[in-house]
């Protein structure tokens, strides 16, 4: 499949528009969603958003990103409605997202992530008034030494 190559000017999304799904995009001037009142689910694959934010509204209730670039930042925090975030194939290098209170169900696939970004998100989470499922499959923290620790704390918490 042939790769596109976006600037922000090229990719105008309609602002009533529900769902996005974007494969093999590289998009060099941002992604900017913000203004889609009605976007309720996000689904990337294989996008680059190289160092720019990215940018969504409050209104989404789903995002799925596999084998997305975040050179920048990744904001989720101020998604009030996000129930459900699937991680797939993705490296967290820096921050991984700060996650809003709503947030019920949370898969990370071959995400690779240190152990401080694991601890932060488990806080996170057990910190929430509600459960929330949290499925791990095939991740790599490092460093790996400390992986068993925050695993154990994973198995053991209650709001998991």
């Amino acid at each position: 499949m042939k790769e596109l190559n976006l600037d922000e000017h090229e990719l105008v999304l309609l602002d009533n528009i529900t769902h996005v799904f974007l494969k093999y995009v590289t998009i060099t001037g941002g992604l900017s969603v913000q203004h889609c009142t009605q976007l309720r689910q996000l689904k990337l694959q294989r996008v680059d958003l190289g160092e720019h934010e990215l940018v969504l509204p409050d209104s989404i209730t789903c995002i799925i990103l596999n084998k997305v670039t975040v050179t920048g930042r990744l904001s989720v925090q101020h998604c009030s409605k996000l129930r459900s975030l699937k991680l797939q194939s993705m490296t967290f290098v820096d921050d991984f997202p700060q996650l809003p209170t709503s947030i019920t169900n949370i898969i990370l696939e071959r995400v690779t992530m240190s152990v401080r970004n694991l601890l932060a998100l488990l806080k996170h989470l057990e910190n929430l008034s509600h459960a929330v499922s949290c499925k791990q499959k095939k991740c790599k923290v490092k460093p790996s030494s400390e992986h068993r620790h925050v695993k154990n704390r994973l198995d053991t918490s209650i709001n998991l």
